[in-house]
């Protein structure tokens, strides 16, 4: 069955997802994700940030997400997790008791995808932009580019040099959304895996970030 809300957030790049779905089926798995770099410019970031209204943004905590029919038990248990670390922090939207969208900063931990095989912290003047949801409900408001805003400003706040992204290569919404927030591309993360056979290839993109 196709995932109505999948063909809308990928357009015609739905069909290498589903290529994607077919290959880690049989055994084959393929990732490929952009890191991206954007060296925080206060004034573009104001000047961004006057454009939205931030009065329905508040922070959210665990007992905000565990009884949320948008979140699978497994998206739970990371969830679980990341504020029993007390190094993540998850900010949304809530329309009365409905969670329109929730969106995460990680303040010490790179996220990689678990394929990847790689653990790493950020640097110390480093945060790492995280896990965006949107309730389908509530999709082409504008919440994608606010709340992307609202983060790099937080980020600002707590004395941050540089915000970190990692997109996925197909996911073209939110490569777009992080372009126009300021951000660069600065390499490319190719991972293969065949069973217990697996290639991390990283190849540098363009080393410069906004300023």
């Amino acid at each position: 069955m196709i995932n109505l809300d999948k063909v809308r957030q990928y357009r015609w790049n739905i069909f290498k997802l589903i290529l994607k779905k077919i290959g880690t089926f049989l055994g084959l798995r393929i990732e490929t994700y952009f890191l991206m770099k954007y060296e925080l410019n206060k004034f573009d970031i104001e000047s961004k940030i006057a454009s939205f209204d931030y009065s329905d943004v508040q922070e959210f905590y665990l007992v905000d997400l565990q009884d949320s029919p948008l979140f699978d038990l497994h998206k739970k248990n990371i969830f679980k997790e990341r504020f029993a670390l007390k190094t993540y922090s998850c900010y949304g939207i809530k329309n009365k008791d409905e969670i329109c969208y929730i969106t995460w900063i990680s303040w010490k931990k790179m996220n990689y995808p678990n394929t990847f095989q790689i653990t790493e912290r950020l640097e110390s003047n480093e945060a790492l932009l995280l896990d965006s949801t949107c309730n389908p409900k509530y999709r082409g408001l504008g919440y994608h580019s606010k709340m992307n805003v609202f983060r790099l400003n937080t980020m600002l706040k707590n004395n941050i040099k540089t915000a970190v992204a990692l997109v996925e290569g197909i996911n073209t919404p939110a490569l777009n959304v992080q372009i126009k927030s300021g951000f660069k591309i600065t390499h490319k993360l190719s991972s293969l895996s065949f069973f217990r056979m697996h290639k991390l290839i990283k190849t540098k993109i363009n080393a410069k970030c906004k300023k």
